[in-house]
């Protein structure tokens, strides 16, 4: 019987043991799947939930407020409008009161700034000096001049001249539309520089006959200086072109047929004094293609 209580006494202590060696390890697993699985299960499920609960409510409230509105307007068209609805049309009016306010007061800053504007612009009514542009005690300099382009045009040519770079004054001149800018040139140019130059005309021979044709064109509506400097141009290019340079060869032809032609109505004008200059002028031009 003795033998009988040891036993149980070592299997009561032996499972005591095996308890306390597997305590540790199930607890440890049991946190674990309560932290990994059980706990996010059960938040996600708590989320849903709030979720639906929160979208049951919202629906309820939208149906109660659109129900509260029917009924509402119901009343008002029975009855006119109760004295909720008297006050809301209230509050509203003087909502629109103080808009309006707001407003005018906006109208009139505009009107003073542009009253401001005008006067410093010295405008219509303003007290500003002309050339004042922009906030009153603020003086800016007036915006430059527009250049007339035929000014600028001139004033290139005249430098260009002044260098003795007649090759790009003249090109300049005769790539205007007017002639007279080729006229221009001419009268301050030296003629003899120009044709000269260092022995050899310091003009390119299609700049030449450009020059003679574009002067030629002049002689319809020129008179006085003008006229006696295209003449003397024209007969002095006659006596330097050269009609064989492969340039010019193909154009002279047509140049100096229109050259003649222009001449011609010249002469029947009938001013006796051009008439001895301007047959001298057309016989050394029918001489170039001979």
């Amino acid at each position: 019987r003795q033998d009988g209580s040891a036993d149980a006494a070592r299997a009561e202590r032996m499972a005591s043991a095996v308890a306390d060696g597997v305590k540790g390890p199930v607890v440890e697993a049991f946190h674990g799947a309560m932290r990994d699985v059980m706990i996010p299960a059960y938040e996600a499920a708590t989320r849903q939930m709030f979720a639906q609960v929160s979208s049951t409510i919202a629906q309820g409230m939208e149906q109660q407020a659109r129900a509260q509105a029917e009924a509402q307007a119901q009343a008002q068209a029975s009855s006119g409008p109760d004295e909720a609805t008297l006050r809301v049309m209230q509050k509203m009016s003087s909502q629109m009161e103080s808009m309006a306010r707001t407003i005018e007061g906006l109208r009139g800053e505009v009107a003073r700034l542009g009253a401001v504007t005008a006067q410093s612009r010295g405008g219509p009514g303003g007290m500003g000096p002309p050339g004042m542009t922009g906030p009153p005690g603020v003086m800016q300099q007036p915006p430059p001049p527009q250049l007339d382009p035929a000014v600028v045009l001139r004033e290139e040519i005249i430098d260009l001249i002044r260098r003795r770079d007649y090759e790009a004054a003249f090109t300049k001149a005769l790539s205007a539309s007017d002639g007279a800018f080729a006229v221009f040139a001419c009268k301050n140019s030296n003629l003899q520089d120009v044709i000269e130059g260092d022995g050899s005309p310091l003009l390119s021979q299609p700049i030449l006959l450009c020059l003679m044709q574009q002067l030629g064109t002049q002689l319809a509506g020129s008179s006085g200086a003008d006229l006696r400097t295209e003449l003397t141009w024209i007969q002095d290019i006659s006596v330097t072109l050269n009609p064989n340079d492969a340039a010019i060869s193909q154009h002279v032809g047509g140049v100096l047929k229109q050259l003649m032609t222009n001449i011609t109505d010249k002469m029947n004008e009938g001013d006796p004094n051009l008439q001895r200059p301007l047959r001298m002028l057309l016989q050394v031009i029918r001489g170039i293609g001979s």
